[in-house]
C-alpha cells in the first residue's frame, strides 16, 4: 500500500505471512533485537536491510526505503564536550 511507511508495511507483511520477529530475524540472518528496534521505530532500515526485506517479501526495494519518523528515545543524552 502506497500510504504505508516502511515500518507499517513490514508489520503488515509479517502479520499476513504469520511470521514472528524471531523467525524473520532468522530468515534474514540478523538479530531479533534489530527487527524489534525497526518495528518499534527505534532504528532506521539500512540499505542492506532494505535489500534483504525486498528479497524476502519479493517487493521493490523502494517500498522499504521511503523516509519515516523514528520515535525519539526518552533516555537522556549525555553531552560529551
Amino acid at each position: 500500500n502506497e500510504d504505508m511507511n516502511p515500518v507499517e508495511l513490514l508489520q503488515y507483511l509479517m502479520t499476513e505471512n504469520e511470521i514472528t520477529k524471531a523467525e524473520l530475524a532468522r530468515q534474514l540472518e540478523v538479530s531479533r533485537q534489530l527487527i524489534t528496534e525497526i518495528v518499534n521505530y527505534k532504528r532506521n532500515i539500512s540499505k542492506k536491510m532494505v535489500m534483504k526485506l525486498a528479497e524476502r517479501f519479493k517487493m521493490r526495494p523502494l517500498a522499504f526505503s521511503r523516509e519515516y519518523q523514528l520515535v525519539k528515545s526518552n533516555k537522556r543524552k549525555i553531552k560529551t564536550a
